[in-house]
């Protein structure tokens, strides 16, 4: 079955109709407004200006057709936003939950001198006989 498209223009009497590239203008109908290629109005078509993901064909929503904001979390399924799918850089220290870093998810060697405070190696946090006499310098 071709996919097609329909516009009415509300309180208007004037229908278009475009299907595998050939218009068709035409007055409108008094009523719900049925259109299907065939003619048939089955269940598959569009009735009352409902359309359904059945109506639509593959890849006829774009990005460039959704408004602002009409993608909420609601509408995003479990699991679909991959790492790929995340611009680099789009996850900032904002966006990071509080006690989210955890020890697993740090790389090894991930923390280097600079990223250590002044002062935040305190003696609770040395644990007993981590300090050797070959690692306290000599003055």
């Amino acid at each position: 079955m071709d996919k097609f498209r329909l516009a009415a223009l509300a309180g208007a009497s004037l229908i278009a109709l475009e299907a595998a590239g050939i218009g068709y203008t035409g007055a409108a109908w008094a009523g719900d407004v049925v259109a299907s290629p065939d003619g048939s109005g089955g269940s598959d078509d569009i009735i009352d200006g409902t359309v359904d993901a059945d109506d639509l064909a593959d890849d006829a929503v774009t990005s460039d057709q959704l408004a602002d904001n009409a993608v909420d979390t609601a509408a995003i399924e479990d699991n679909a936003v991959t790492t790929n799918k995340i611009n680099n850089g789009a996850v900032t220290t904002d966006k990071i939950q509080n006690n989210a870093v955890t020890e697993a998810k740090i790389q090894n060697n991930a923390v280097t001198t600079d990223k250590i405070l002044n002062n935040a190696v305190t003696t609770a946090k040395i644990e007993n006989n981590a300090v050797t006499e070959a690692k306290i310098q000599n003055n």
